[in-house]
């Protein structure tokens, strides 16, 4: 997957040693991956109910093709996505300090209340909300 987002941004040109021909053969390879597990799900004949189940049982029949196309796309979508979402939130925070210094008393605080009451001294994602 590395090898097909470096060459996702460069220039299209298809010639051995290019990051574009890499990337396309790279491509190649994970689509072949990718139909290697849509073929054992096929077998299986079992629902998993997750995105790759959704896509084969689409009403529409897609190819095998198809949805490996859909599969690397949504994961071109929620990397880029959230790589940019954090250049964001670091940008704004830097940005801002007054912002950044209440975000940081906001977490110290959640700390100190775990560690008076004798939980674990880690944030989660609960403790975020």
């Amino acid at each position: 997957y590395y090898i097909l987002e470096k060459g996702y941004n460069s220039m299209p040109i298809n010639l051995p040693g290019t990051l574009f021909n890499k990337s396309m053969k790279a491509r190649k390879e994970l689509a072949q991956i990718l139909a290697q597990i849509i073929s054992t799900r096929r077998e299986m004949k079992k629902d998993h109910q997750d995105l790759l189940s959704s896509f084969m049982g689409d009403k529409e029949s897609l190819t095998d093709e198809q949805i490996a196309d859909n599969v690397i796309g949504v994961i071109f979508a929620a990397r880029d996505t959230t790589a940019s979402v954090l250049t964001w939130i670091i940008k704004y925070l830097a940005e801002n300090p007054s912002v950044l210094q209440a975000v940081t008393e906001e977490q110290e605080a959640i700390i100190k209340g775990k560690e008076e009451s004798g939980e674990e001294k880690v944030l989660t994602w609960a403790d975020t909300k």
